[in-house]
């Protein structure tokens, strides 16, 4: 395995590029930051004005090249954030002010109910929505057309908060009744509605209203004008050498603040841009649809070809401009768009479709912060966001989402990055970043963007975690551990194919038509039975990829696609739903089948349009798929593609992450044990018959390891504790890789370390090395191993206490020596005898002594470093607890003897 050699050789590459900061900071400021940036084993930086003083103007030229040239001195790549604040789309300001026709527009609908008949009535049309002192801000309202349509009746126990649906046939156009401001109607008999439908600058999210219209592709060159050329002007000599991507931070729709911009549900204007009318597939009449429910289906197969317009238009005019200037100059287009609960496939925060929103990217992208992903917390809980964060589908669709994309794209080489670890707060330290490297790991997230390096004076209030916090985190001693354990994992599981065989339909135009069930509840379903998935997308299925009962996307093959439960189909989705049918790929509807899909209506009033417009699948379609479709409930899932399961458990494992990864030349397991509370024991099997190795990425080491194999299956006895992760590798041959002798030993001697330990305590400025005493303050003895933050002084204490004390040990030959801590908070760093014996970032905290220990007396210091969390209780911290402070134990000396003949594993991974 080639990429197996990289690693052994330190030859990895790089694969994460932190954010850094920018604020004007002074040059020695910025060369000590790159400095240690460098050190710690990042191999790049993404340059971020937060915002800087002076972005675009001399002294950011200044500072960029001051970063630009130590990249170049030191190997290292820059990234650049594509605006003087995110999110992207400001473009510096200058929409507002050179191109104010490009700046966010909207569609907007006043809605009249009148009661007739009523002859010679007039109607105020002056303010629409806007308030009498608004009418000046106002003046760029542009109405569309006015239409009235008669309203259905209702009976009085059927009324709801909505207004009642309108007749679609009943429509009538009373756009040539205004003169002035007023409309001349003669109301008919019954009750009616008038639509006001017209465009406007006004409504959409505040703090987004100076942004550029991502509709409309001039808006796009606007930015490219306003920072990527200056960009080029400035540095192009290091284009696609030192400087290799631009980065776009969480663009939108923003007609809505929040992640609830779901279309016919929210209250909302919605995005719009000049000669939008003639794109849709439907006349202007029915434009009062995107806003007021109709008595049939109209109003799904409105917002339906709505929602697939601008999602198109948004990925044509916005991110495939930026993605084409960016590798027309040399360098890559990255970034990512705001998932969070839904989003991803709304307006709003949202891009409407994030498939089709990344197509121009050439890494796909996501992020992780706020405590969205964390160990234990696959739940709904409070959280920083607005609406709290929705934990299911962070932990079981987000990472899906994520490397699907990547997968399914050909133009990503299967690259999926992720936006990691910012604005957990101070509490989050090493053990949290490398549970959540773990599980985005084994979702399929292969290249990392650790949010942030801030060279800011601290405490910044600005979403901490800052990893180095100007020398004040102690724990950045210990960041290196987890930047070279990525880079070894990323690199490994780049270059290859995800074998998954399942694949779930991605349900943006479900949810489009009305409703759909959220993607990560079916892929929960399918984790916690290590039945590995890939989501595609609608755009995705063609039929020239289908053959021999499966269908390709890019170099992927799927045997089945399970479509989430949805109110109904669009027309389109059960054609290529029924084509997979007639080509024999399984396709599996969860749930009922959309029993609210059976109109055969067309949107197709539009006057003057002789193309029927496409709309919801009709009763034939859905009774044939009905038929040649296989319908299974939410709970059946799991056991009708249990055929597609890449390991399989003795037991159920509803916490074991599962991953299988194939490179041209060896395969790669990777399980992740997501229980942060309890260990995985269970006997593994694996349809594989090449040899196995197991890989530490930590150690960077290879190990034999023992398995029972038959009929080209394997068997192994799996034991991963909380934190644990364990990467298998499969390869023809492994004679010319450094693989260590399987050790399979049992714990034959235990030895507690009672008594009193000698206690002292450095902070993190003071801390000079642990052979240095001198750094630290003597605390005296503790007979008790008890939290030190439960006493007074060390309630608010961040740093490094030193726990030390002597034992006596007589070696046993043929023996190994584990000092196991247990409790630790949070970081720790064992000695023997003034070597560093190793270090453990997250549980497990046993370390192997056997090589630092001699017989006789040996001299013990364990040092613990907790979290800034402890000293600075921030602002964001307040979502999760507090841990302790301190060495809890029971610790205790074990001596292990190895078995021949056993076949148990149990590889630390922390």
């Amino acid at each position: 395995m080639q990429r197996l050699r990289d690693v052994l050789k330190g030859q990895e590459g790089n694969s994460i590029m932190p954010f850094f900061w920018q604020h004007g900071e002074d040059k020695e400021t910025l060369g000590e930051y790159m400095e240690r940036i460098r050190e710690c084993g990042c191999g790049g930086v993404c340059v971020e004005a937060r915002p800087h003083p002076d972005f675009g103007g001399e002294k950011w030229w200044e500072d960029v090249g001051f970063i630009v040239d130590r990249a170049r001195e030191d190997g290292m790549e820059v990234w650049i954030l594509d605006d003087s604040h995110f999110p992207t789309g400001f473009a510096n300001g200058l929409v507002k002010e050179k191109y104010p026709q490009f700046l966010k527009r909207y569609l907007d609908c006043r809605r009249f109910d009148v009661a007739g008949p009523f002859e010679s009535a007039r109607l105020n049309l002056r303010f629409l929505k806007g308030r009498p002192w608004e009418l000046k801000e106002r003046k760029n309202d542009v109405i569309l057309g006015i239409y009235a349509a008669r309203r259905g009746e209702v009976r009085a126990e059927e009324l709801r908060e909505k207004a009642d649906p309108v007749q679609p046939e009943t429509l009538v156009e009373l756009t040539e009744n205004v003169k002035d401001g007023i409309l001349y109607w003669d109301i008919p008999k019954g009750i009616w509605s008038v639509f006001v439908v017209f465009t406007t600058r006004a409504g959409g999210e505040e703090s987004t209203k100076d942004y550029l219209n991502p509709l409309v592709r001039e808006a796009a060159e606007v930015l490219i004008e306003a920072v990527y050329e200056p960009h080029y002007e400035h540095f192009k000599e290091f284009f696609g050498t030192t400087i290799t991507a631009f980065f776009s931070d969480e663009p939108r729709f923003g007609n809505i603040k929040g992640t609830e911009g779901r279309i016919g549900k929210a209250d909302m204007v919605l995005p719009w841009c000049e000669g939008l009318e003639e794109k849709l597939p439907f006349g202007k009449e029915l434009l009062p649809f995107l806003f007021a429910d109709s008595a049939d289906d109209t109003m799904h197969e409105v917002r339906f070809a709505y929602m697939d317009c601008v999602s198109r238009l948004y990925s044509e005019n916005f991110t495939q401009v930026l993605g084409k200037w960016c590798r027309d100059h040399g360098v890559r287009y990255v970034g990512h768009h705001i998932e969070d609960n839904g989003a991803h496939g709304r307006l709003g925060y949202g891009p409407g479709h994030l498939f089709r929103a990344q197509k121009g990217q050439d890494f796909s992208g996501i992020d992780v912060i706020s405590n969205q992903i964390a160990p234990g917390y696959d739940f709904h809980h409070d959280a920083f966001a607005t609406g709290g964060n929705d934990g299911v589908f962070y932990h079981y669709g987000l990472g899906h989402l994520g490397a699907s994309i990547a997968w399914n794209d050909p133009d990503k080489n299967g690259i999926a990055m992720c936006e990691a670890f910012g604005a957990y707060g101070w509490n989050e330290g090493l053990k949290w970043m490398k549970w959540i490297t773990d599980h985005l790991l084994a979702k399929g997230i292969n290249y990392f963007v650790p949010h942030a390096f801030d060279p800011k004076e601290y405490p910044d209030w600005d979403c901490p975690p800052h990893f180095y916090a100007q020398g004040n985190n102690p724990q950045f001693r210990y960041f290196p551990v987890l930047m070279r354990y990525m880079q070894r994992m990323c690199h490994l599981l780049q270059g290859g194919v995800h074998q998954a065989s399942a694949a779930v339909l991605y349900p943006a135009e479900g949810e489009w038509s009305g409703g759909s069930m959220p993607v990560e509840r079916v892929l929960r379903e399918l984790d916690r039975k290590q039945i590995e998935t890939a989501v595609v997308c609608l755009d995705d299925l063609v039929r020239e990829e289908i053959r021999e009962g499966a269908f390709r996307v890019n170099r992927n093959r799927y045997e089945c696609l399970i479509v989430p439960a949805m109110e109904r189909f669009p027309e389109v989705m059960a054609e290529k739903l029924l084509m997979l049918c007639e080509a024999g790929v399984p396709v599996i509807l969860v749930e009922e089948y959309p029993l609210k899909g059976l109109l055969s209506q067309r949107i197709s009033h539009a006057a003057g349009r002789e193309e029927e417009a496409p709309g919801m699948a009709g009763q034939e379609e859905m009774d044939k798929l009905r038929d040649m479709a296989r319908q299974v409930s939410l709970k059946e899932l799991s056991g009708v593609c249990e055929k597609w399961r890449t390991v399989r458990t003795s037991e159920e494992q509803e916490r074991l992450t599962s991953y299988h990864y194939v490179q041209p030349d060896g395969e790669i397991y990777l399980l992740f044990n997501e229980n942060p509370a309890g260990s995985i024991e269970t006997v593994l099997t694996i349809a594989c018959d090449r040899p196995l190795a197991a890989y530490d990425a930590f150690t960077n080491r290879l190990r034999a390891l023992p398995v029972r194999r038959e009929q080209g299956k394997v068997q192994i006895d799996l034991c991963l504790k909380p934190y644990e992760s364990l990467m298998l590798l499969a390869c023809d041959n492994w004679e010319d890789f450094p693989v260590e002798a399987e050790w399979m030993g049992t714990v034959q001697r235990t030895v507690p370390l009672g008594g009193a330990w000698k206690v002292s305590f450095a902070d993190a400025k003071s801390y000079a090395g642990a052979l240095d005493a001198s750094s630290f303050v003597k605390l005296g003895e503790r007979v008790e191993l008890t939290p030190l933050s439960c006493e007074p002084e060390f309630m608010d204490k961040t740093g490094t206490l030193r726990y030390e004390k002597t034992f006596e040990w007589e070696k046993t030959p043929g023996s190994k020596v584990f000092l196991n801590l247990r409790e630790v908070f949070e970081t720790a760093e064992v000695f023997v005898n003034g070597e560093s014996a190793g270090v453990r970032i997250c549980p497990p905290y046993r370390v192997e002594i056997t090589k630092q220990l001699i017989s006789g007396r040996n001299e013990l210091a364990v040092e613990v470093t907790n979290t800034l969390g402890n000293e600075n209780k921030d602002f964001m911290s307040q979502y999760t607890p507090i841990e302790p402070f301190g060495l809890l134990g029971p610790v205790t000396v074990e001596m292990e003897k190895k078995i021949d003949g056993s076949n148990s594993i149990c590889y630390t991974t922390g």
